[in-house]
Formats: C-alpha cells, sequence, structure tokens
C-alpha cells in the first residue's frame, strides 16, 4: 500500500473531523487557498503551525510529517506468556512459602501437645505444662499470621487480575485456616491440664481422654467460625449458604451425638477402672472363737495367710475367748479391664468413623440434589 503524503494525510483529517476548508483556515487564522494548498501538496504548513494543526485533529506532530497514525508497537506475544508464567511462578513460590510455615505451625501444635503431656503426666506439674504449651502455640499463630499478612502484601504489589487474586488469597486463606484449627485442636487437647491442682499431674489414660473430648468440641466448635470468617471475606452466593447451612446442621448432629457417646463411653470407662483395677485397701478379719478346738480347725483352713492367735483368760486365769486375725487383699483381673477397656475404645473408633462417612455422604446427596434442580 502506497505511504500517505501530509497533504492526503490533512484533508483525511480535517474531513474525519467534519470541517470545512474555511472552517480550519479561520481557527487557524490563515487562508482558505492555504488550506487548499497544503491538501494539494502544493505547499506544506510552517513548522510553527504544525503544533496548532496537531492540537486541532487530535495527533501529534511526528504523524503530521509521517503521513499517517503511529500505531504503538504490540508486545509480542511470546514476551507476554513470559512474563505470565514468571507472575505464576512467583505466586506459586509464595503459596508455597506460607503452606511450609502451616506445616511448621502443624509441627508446632504436635510439639506443644507432647510437652504438656511430658510436663504433666510424667512430671506431675499439669498446669506448668499447660502453660508450656501455650507458649509454643501462641508462637505457632503470630508466626502464620504474621506470613500470611506478608503474603497477601506480596500479591497486593503484584499486577494481578482479579480473577487470579481472589483465587491466590482464597488459597492463602485456607493455609492459614488449616494452620489455626491445628493450633485450635491442640489448645482443646491442653485445656484439662489447666483445671488441675498446682503441684499435681493427670493420669497418663485420663490425659489422653480428657484430651481427646477438649480437642473434638474445639474442633466442631472452629467450623462455623471457619464459614463465618470465609462468608466475611469472600461471600457466598445463595446456593452456597443453603449448602453450608446444612453442613454446619449435619455436622452439629453427628458429631455432637458422637461426642455425648465418647463423654459417656469415657465415663463408663472411668468407673470401670476404678471399680476393676484400683486396689482395694487390705481388709481386716476377725474370728472369735470359745474353744481352742474350734479355732485350730478355721486356722487349718487358712492355706497361704497370715495370721495372728490370740487367747483372752477371764478372771479365774482360764482361756475362755480365742481369736483369729488375718487380713485379705482383693486380687482384680487386669487382663479382662484390658479386654474391656479396647472393646471402649473399638466401639468408639467405630462410631466415629462411621460418622464420617455418614456425614461425607450426606454432602454427596445435597450436592447430587442440587445439580439435578440446577
Amino acid at each position: 500500500m502506497a505511504k500517505n503524503t501530509m497533504g492526503e494525510f490533512l484533508s483525511a483529517l480535517r474531513r474525519a473531523k467534519g470541517y470545512t476548508q474555511q472552517e480550519v483556515a479561520d481557527l487557524l487564522n490563515v487562508s482558505n487557498k492555504t488550506i487548499s494548498s497544503w491538501e494539494c501538496n502544493s505547499s506544506s504548513p510552517d513548522i510553527s503551525m504544525l503544533p496548532a494543526l496537531a492540537e486541532l485533529y487530535g495527533v501529534t506532530c511526528d504523524e503530521l510529517i509521517r503521513g499517517e497514525r503511529i500505531v504503538a508497537p504490540e508486545v509480542e506475544p511470546v514476551s507476554r506468556n513470559k512474563s505470565e508464567k514468571a507472575l505464576a511462578l512467583r505466586l506459586k513460590r509464595a503459596l508455597g512459602n506460607a503452606n511450609t510455615f502451616a506445616y511448621f505451625c502443624l509441627a508446632g501444635a504436635v510439639l506443644a501437645v507432647v510437652l504438656t503431656l511430658i510436663l504433666g503426666c510424667a512430671a506431675s506439674r499439669s498446669r506448668i505444662g499447660f502453660f508450656a504449651g501455650m507458649i509454643v502455640l501462641i508462637a505457632s499463630t503470630v508466626t502464620i499470621l504474621v506470613v500470611a499478612d506478608r503474603t497477601r502484601r506480596f500479591a497486593d504489589q503484584e499486577e494481578i487480575g482479579n480473577e487470579r487474586i481472589l483465587d491466590f488469597q482464597m488459597k492463602l486463606f485456607a493455609i492459614t485456616a488449616r494452620a489455626l484449627f491445628a493450633n485450635a485442636v491442640a489448645f482443646g487437647f491442653i485445656l484439662p491440664h489447666l483445671f488441675v491442682a498446682n503441684f499435681y499431674g493427670l493420669v497418663l489414660r485420663y490425659a489422653l481422654l480428657y484430651g481427646v473430648i477438649g480437642g473434638a468440641v474445639v474442633g466442631i466448635l472452629s467450623i462455623p467460625v471457619y464459614y463465618y470468617c470465609k462468608n466475611k471475606r469472600f461471600g457466598y452466593t445463595e446456593s452456597e449458604k443453603k449448602y453450608r447451612c446444612f453442613q454446619v446442621k449435619t455436622l452439629a448432629i453427628i458429631f455432637g451425638t458422637l461426642l455425648l457417646l465418647s463423654v459417656g463411653g469415657g465415663i463408663g470407662g472411668a468407673y470401670t477402672y476404678s471399680q476393676a483395677v484400683l486396689e482395694r485397701l487390705p481388709e481386716l478379719v476377725i474370728r472369735e472363737f470359745t474353744t481352742e478346738e474350734e479355732a485350730e480347725a478355721y486356722v487349718q483352713t487358712l492355706d497361704g495367710v497370715n495370721y495372728e492367735r490370740e487367747c483372752i483368760f477371764d478372771e479365774n486365769g482360764e482361756p475362755c475367748l480365742y481369736i483369729v486375725r488375718y487380713q485379705i487383699s482383693y486380687q482384680t483381673n487386669r487382663i479382662l479391664y484390658g479386654i474391656c477397656t479396647g472393646v471402649i475404645f473399638f466401639v468408639l473408633a467405630a462410631l466415629w468413623v462411621g460418622g464420617i462417612v455418614l456425614y461425607r455422604r450426606k454432602l454427596k446427596n445435597y450436592r447430587k440434589k442440587q445439580v439435578i434442580q440446577k
């Protein structure tokens, strides 16, 4: 295609603006013939007139001299793809770093539980163990919150589209929530140690029992808080709100029932233990006989039992009463208790697994109904 001359370009610009040659001449304080000579390439506008012409037609002086529009060079697709890949890699690394710190927080929650059990059960200092575990949990929580805030600020500095930044923030929110959930469950696990008297500690079996119950309670209560915060941060559609409400109700019914059964099983197990395992105090048995023969016959029945015999005399110095004393120590069947305890925990574990399966199945059926309705 032949390149336009300045005159042709000026004529095309004037017609595009809807001006006549006379109107342009009046605006530039020149004659009509001058405008005509410029457009016919008989003459060229003086260099001092170029800024006025450029402003009138909405172009640049360079474009007037070149006689055509100067189109900005398009960014090559290859370089654009490279920048997109580099941005995606930076975002992925940022999420990876946040995820790494989340795993460190999970390790901190485990450390808090172990430290509390060691101090509370092995050293019999439950309250000291609780506060030591709380220090670890607070440090872990502050760490993940600081890392999440820095990661969010990093993403805000990047030039990211709305969809991508929303996806990034939701992933970061999930990572942070997972770490905080682990800390919350660990807090519920070590909380029973706070209610033990000073310089005393929980027995390991009770620490585990009460800890599991406390962790389950705090974990179940944390789930509605998670959905509330997520709704506040990102918002839910109407169908999502209905789904989350159904999810929370189902969770409360199933796991609330399981929690009550677990508490009942724990109380029953503790009672069984107190009745079957705790060794009773030796019982003192006293038998009185009026004749020595009766006392001797009774003693013959006490095989392997340590006993004491005493003879009481009357005023005349004649034996009138024979007393036999001995102690009985009750032996408990620890094997039977172990079997009963194992059965209780097995049944509770089976109920919890069944509850989780039932919970997931109900959510799956609800989603299918939503899809069918749509």
